[in-house]
């Protein structure tokens, strides 16, 4: 079938029929060599419709490579399951940029929030760390927050309220974060956790009431606030839970988020 018939019969368009053949991803069957013309074989029509499918899904293409190579349908099984965990967590990501939206507009402002520097002192820490995604941050540090009172409490440490959670100020995706309980006394057994001191400085801080999706915004706040005051500010960023998420309405959690000034500019 020459180009065109094909394109109409897999539902793709010449044009990334063409794109597809110079990705080495689906060639024709021949080339004339006078005129350039592509022809296809109706072999091709799966591959060609299966590639056409997938791209309707947004599966990108070294996926979509990946599928029609594999003749094992475990893998194939597996790479799909991969995609869907990836739209998953796209989903999720949108969801919280929603829920941010929808503070900026019920405020009808950017940055609202008191700004305000503090003195902290040192503080001694039992910290559990862990590896997640940037649209599983949330979810997993929230499951992580009650860990370190669980293993003070089995571990019979004198634990001290409140958690804290350590997160580096620019996140990657993947992003390591820590929660930390305060101790005062040594574990003479960690449990899994990482006896640490948190230094003592003055901190950049502010106090946010809403959902934990939304903390995002406090950091802009106050990187904001502290360059246009000439502070340079040194991560990691810390944001103290003050009440249980498992016993407060979402609306009504409230973190105080600080982070360490380095020195102020001149």
């Amino acid at each position: 079938m020459p180009i065109g018939r094909f394109a109409r019969a897999c539902r793709l368009s010449v044009k990334a029929l063409r794109h597809y053949d110079a990705l080495d991803l689906l060639a024709p069957a021949f080339v004339d060599p006078d005129s350039g013309y592509r022809y296809y074989g109706r072999d091709q029509v799966r591959p060609a419709v299966a590639i056409a499918l997938l791209r309707s899904l947004d599966v990108p293409l070294p996926v979509v490579r990946e599928l029609l190579a594999s003749s094992d349908p475990e893998r194939v099984e597996q790479v799909i399951a991969g995609e869907r965990g990836r739209l998953q967590d796209e989903i999720a990501r949108h969801r919280q940029t929603l829920t941010s939206l929808e503070r900026i507009l019920g405020t009808g402002d950017l940055f609202p929030y008191e700004i305000h520097i503090v003195d902290e002192p040192t503080r001694r820490m039992a910290r559990l760390t862990r590896e997640t995604t940037l649209a599983r941050l949330v979810e997993d540090s929230t499951a992580l927050a009650a860990e370190p009172l669980a293993l003070a409490a089995r571990l019979e440490w004198k634990a001290s309220d409140p958690v804290v959670g350590l997160y580096p100020p620019e996140l990657g995706d993947p992003c390591s974060f820590g929660i930390c309980v305060a101790v005062t006394v040594d574990p003479q057994e960690l449990g899994g956790a990482e006896l640490i001191d948190l230094p003592a400085g003055s901190m950049v801080g502010l106090t946010h009431v809403g959902p934990y999706e939304e903390l995002p915004l406090s950091d802009y706040a106050l990187f904001a606030w502290a360059q246009e005051r000439g502070h340079e500010l040194s991560g990691p960023v810390r944001e103290i839970y003050v009440n249980d998420p498992r016993e407060v309405d979402p609306t009504m959690l409230t973190t105080h988020v600080l982070i360490p000034i380095e020195r102020t500019q001149k």
